[in-house]
């Protein structure tokens, strides 16, 4: 934790490392300033597991955010399916979606994922 004073007032930065909240046997994880990013490479056929492997990553980061009075903004989170030019079904909005406990991430298309 990084505290700093000035003119009487204090403000603090907390760093956490996301990373310590799940597996990383089963998604690989990129951070940058507030945003995270969990990737999960899958071949066609095996589009339902990695469904689940990040249903399940996220469900975990949200317990781990929870349990430090943190909060997940599923509102704020998207999901892009991307495939090599030798797979173009899968790519964008044709993927399945995830769901995270009540909430249902409809995956976008490249162009609307800001």
């Amino acid at each position: 934790m990084l505290m700093a004073a000035d003119s009487g007032q204090v403000s603090a930065l907390c760093l956490l490392d996301l990373s310590a909240a799940f597996d990383l046997s089963t998604t690989t994880c990129h951070g940058f300033a507030d945003d995270t990013q969990l990737y999960v490479h899958c071949h066609r056929d095996e589009v339902t597991s990695a469904v689940l492997r990040l249903e399940n990553c996220i469900e975990e980061v949200s317990d781990w955010m929870s349990a430090n009075r943190l909060m997940l903004n599923v509102d704020k989170t998207k999901l892009l399916w991307a495939g090599s030019r030798h797979g173009p079904a899968m790519l964008g909005s044709a993927g399945p979606s995830l769901q995270l406990r009540t909430e249902t991430v409809v995956a976008s298309d490249p162009t609307g994922v800001s």
